[in-house]
């Protein structure tokens, strides 16, 4: 069903048409892209990026950046004293990283490799040194 608004002035016609269209999620940028500045997330957002922010902050983690993780997000940059407004850039990311780390880690605690201690060899003797030409005949020697 479209509905349309039809405006009659001396000029020509306006027609607006508000007929309503799914709205295309966008794919949100990586969380190291936010973190260097190059991208942010905000409502509409879709992606692992999402996800994690969601994680994060304890909300439901769909994947898509909706109502209540806007709430959430803005909850958050109260509580830190940042700009309110709602979108995840540089500034929110940074607190996030500093106030609410992921857990569990991403890579599990290595185990600290055994250390075999072996002697130090002894010193060896010094070779003899190799001549590479005859050594000079003797007084009175002919050769």
């Amino acid at each position: 069903m479209a509905l349309s608004i039809h405006i009659n002035l001396p000029f020509p016609r306006i027609n607006i048409d508000l007929t309503p269209r799914p709205v295309r999620p966008y794919r949100a940028p990586s969380m190291d892209e936010v973190r260097m500045g190059r991208g942010m997330l905000s409502r509409g957002m879709e992606g692992a990026a999402v996800t994690e922010l969601q994680k994060r902050l304890g909300v439901k983690e769909s994947g898509k950046f909706d109502m209540d993780t806007e709430r959430a997000v803005r909850g958050f940059q109260k509580k830190a004293g940042i700009t309110v407004d709602g979108t995840v850039g540089r500034q929110t990311m940074a607190h996030l990283d500093a106030k609410l780390p992921l857990t569990p880690p991403l890579f599990a605690p290595h185990k600290p490799l055994p250390v075999v201690l072996t002697p130090p060899a002894a010193p060896a003797a010094p070779a003899a040194p190799a001549t590479l030409t005859p050594p000079p005949p003797a007084m009175g020697e002919i050769r």
